[in-house]
């Protein structure tokens, strides 16, 4: 498995386990190792099937938080 491969895997298990705050050091790394914000949200439209609404629109909105933060700072 390649860093991004293993970066997506992380940020499905935390995605799953539904640890919000362990989710977005895990996607802030994952977008360091070059996974873009399309296969971490689709990462996360695929799981909730798996485990449930709640818990990827949770993840979701994580992510979403992080892109506003970044694009606030002007990265």
């Amino acid at each position: 498995m390649t860093d991004r491969e293993k970066s997506i895997v992380i940020v499905s298990v935390f995605t799953a386990k539904g640890d919000m705050i362990e989710l977005e050091k895990s996607i802030k790394l994952a977008l360091e190792k070059g996974v873009t914000v399309n296969e971490i949200k689709e990462s996360m439209i695929q799981l909730y099937a798996y485990c449930g609404f709640p818990r990827s629109l949770n993840a979701l909105g994580i992510l979403f938080k992080i892109i506003r933060n970044i694009l606030s700072e002007g990265r």
